[in-house]
């Protein structure tokens, strides 16, 4: 277990003051090591998906959100290598633009999710990002958990939106060839 999640990544860090500034970045589920997200742990008290309101497509924006973090949430570097691919390394020529480029993308994503959760921003960042499980963030900002708890999936809906948007309706529109019936004039021809 060890070599597979360190304890340092699976234990939260907790000031002098009893605070808790960063949860738990792993958590071990079925015995395999798991990114946390505190909607999805077994630790935090919403339990895993079993609270009202919670949908799979929350806890995949939570995870959008942390994978985006985790690529270029301390800003774009050198691109990764490849060394599975002939070429080698990806920091010089073709393959290692489009790594930049690829970075680039996920940065603007990144920045454009954090900006589409407006006002709910900060606590998606202390619940999804930090690993603050629901009820220590909700003691932190002093809300009752219930109050906090449909912050959090009000801001994952937001996020949600972002990340897989819901299709337009469609609206039927008939294709017509020459101008249209208002257009065309009725009468008697004379000869």
């Amino acid at each position: 277990m060890e070599a597979q999640a360190p304890a340092i990544l699976r234990c939260p860090i907790v000031s002098a003051d009893g605070v808790m500034l960063l949860g738990a970045r792993v958590v071990i589920v079925d015995g395999k090591p798991e990114r946390a997200l505190p909607l999805h742990s077994v630790s935090d008290p919403l339990g895993a998906l079993d609270a009202p309101g919670v949908q799979h497509r929350h806890i995949f924006a939570g995870r959008q959100l942390q994978a985006d973090w985790h690529d270029v949430g301390a800003g774009l570097g050198v691109p990764p290598s490849d060394l599975l691919r002939s070429g080698g390394s990806g920091g010089a020529g073709p393959r290692g633009h489009a790594g930049m480029l690829h970075q680039i993308e996920v940065r603007r994503r990144l920045e454009g999710a954090l900006a589409w959760a407006g006002a709910f921003a900060p606590s998606l960042v202390r619940v999804c990002l930090d690993c603050i499980p629901v009820g220590i963030w909700a003691t932190q900002v002093g809300k009752p958990y219930p109050e906090a708890l449909s912050w959090i999936i009000a801001g994952l809906e937001r996020l949600a939106l972002f990340y897989n948007p819901e299709p337009a309706p469609l609206t039927p529109r008939i294709l017509t060839i020459g101008p249209a019936r208002g257009e065309y004039q009725i009468g008697v021809a004379s000869a």
